[in-house]
């Protein structure tokens, strides 16, 4: 961990405006107190320049300095963008999983580390309002000894998917990083994995499970994009009881459930947190700016990303 330059109005650059670059865009709308200020917006579906900060081509803002560049590409077409781009920058935001091309990432880990540039993956599921109390409550050994691991994240988009990575990639990879994140891990073993290949288009996989241990921990994923519905579930069972996570916010509603085991047997003491607005992209930039006014490199958030894709590697 390096100090920085100092930092007074942050300066904010975007490449990529879809869905999820106007989802980051809202969330610094929302967080007012920080003071910050869009450099530019680049987007190949701009047409000619009307607006001054709006371009249609990433090679027209390599000279513009930016204290954070946040890129919301498609994940196929975050290798065409030249490193020189993100020269001017000292915090750079990259949707999950970043790439597939583990040398690609360790490229740009290099450059990264080079130019003092600090390199944070988009992995948002982690800053849901519902999976932090799940995080708070597991690291107080509520569960006692942890025995196994379940989680199924999915949906019905098969037809409709156009990141064209396939489902682990894509959604299987939000899984595998909230899991390092719980278990302060960056690796598993002993994977097992069935992928399946069912209506999805250019052959990619649409549905997958996996097997794997973490210690003498079980762990069970499901991923995939066959499910016809929204479902998000989490369950952690130890001796002494469990902790379960029934659908995410953005799907409307979401309940923590912390049940405390009955010995030697009975029905558990339960008690339930919902919650029902989705504040994970607003905390992951809450998150990205205090780390920019910490004036700080912190190594760890540089490597998530690459920690991540080694992962999902040797379960590909």
């Amino acid at each position: 961990m390096v100090n920085t330059r100092p930092i007074k109005k942050i300066k904010i650059g975007f490449i990529g405006f879809g869905n999820i670059g106007k989802k980051r865009f809202k969330s610094l709308q929302v967080l007012k107190h920080f003071d910050t200020s869009i450099s530019y917006i680049v987007d190949k579906k701009f047409k000619k320049k009307k607006n001054k900060k709006k371009f249609n081509s990433w090679k027209k803002i390599s000279q513009i300095k930016t204290d954070l560049i946040i890129i919301s590409l498609p994940t196929n077409e975050i290798e065409k963008i030249p490193l020189y781009i993100i020269k001017n920058t000292k915090y750079l935001l990259i949707e999950k999983p970043i790439s597939l091309n583990i040398s690609f990432i360790e490229r740009l880990q290099k450059f990264c580390f080079k130019n003092k540039i600090l390199l944070k993956t988009g992995y948002n599921l982690r800053f849901d309002d519902g999976l932090i109390k799940v995080k708070k409550l597991f690291d107080t050994n509520i569960l006692g000894k942890l025995y196994y691991i379940k989680i199924n994240y999915s949906n019905g988009a098969s037809k409709t998917n156009n990141n064209r990575i396939g489902s682990l990639y894509d959604i299987g990879c939000h899984s595998i990083n909230l899991l390092q994140w719980l278990l302060n891990t960056s690796s598993f073993s002993k994977y097992l994995k069935i992928i399946q290949k069912n209506e999805s288009k250019k052959k990619k996989d649409d549905n997958g499970f996996v097997l794997m241990n973490f210690g003498r921990v079980a762990i069970q994923l499901q991923f995939g994009f066959c499910s016809w519905k929204n479902t998000f579930e989490l369950e952690l069972v130890g001796r002494l009881g469990y902790i379960k996570v029934n659908s995410l916010p953005k799907w409307n509603n979401q309940t923590v459930t912390f049940a405390k085991r009955k010995f030697p047997s009975g029905i558990p003491r339960m008690k339930v947190w919902n919650y029902t607005k989705d504040n994970s992209f607003i905390n992951e930039m809450k998150f990205m700016l205090n780390t920019i006014k910490s004036n700080k490199f912190y190594k760890k958030i540089n490597n998530e990303g690459y920690q991540t894709l080694n992962c999902l590697k040797k379960i590909s």
